[in-house]
């Protein structure tokens, strides 16, 4: 290691806070966004109201279920860092690994589709946004 890496006796390694309330704030929207805009109408798109419907109560079952899963696994197992910490102490390491890589690809694809959410909705309002000439 460098000597900029290693901490000077009686020194702490810290980390830098580089994202603010604002910007994680700014990154759940944009998520919600795209969730509900891509996700309902391409559902409603390709299945109808009704097949939509249905696929929402089945998503929603899903979710109800690893809520419950989630909540009972973090109290039998007191340790902070979500789903990859509770899946190193109950499937071991190999698994921690593939949930860990699975919720990194998650979370970046979500924040890849956000500008794709923009830019299909922004045709619409592109007057809206644009500056006057006089």
């Amino acid at each position: 290691m460098t000597d900029s890496l290693q901490a000077r006796e009686g020194e702490a390694l810290t980390l830098r806070k580089v994202l603010g309330p604002i910007h994680i704030w700014g990154l759940g929207v944009g998520i919600v966004l795209v969730g509900e805009f891509m996700g309902w109408n391409f559902a409603v798109e390709k299945g109808g109201l009704y097949g939509a419907l249905i696929a929402c109560w089945v998503v929603g079952l899903l979710y109800t279920c690893i809520v419950m899963i989630n909540s009972e696994v973090a109290s039998a197992i007191p340790a902070a860092g979500g789903q990859y910490s509770q899946a190193k102490h109950t499937v071991g390491p190999l698994m921690a690994f593939n949930v860990g890589l699975y919720l990194t690809m998650a979370y970046t694809m979500l924040e890849a589709a956000t500008p794709t959410c923009w830019a299909t909705c922004s045709p619409p309002c592109r007057g809206c946004w644009a500056m006057r000439r006089n």
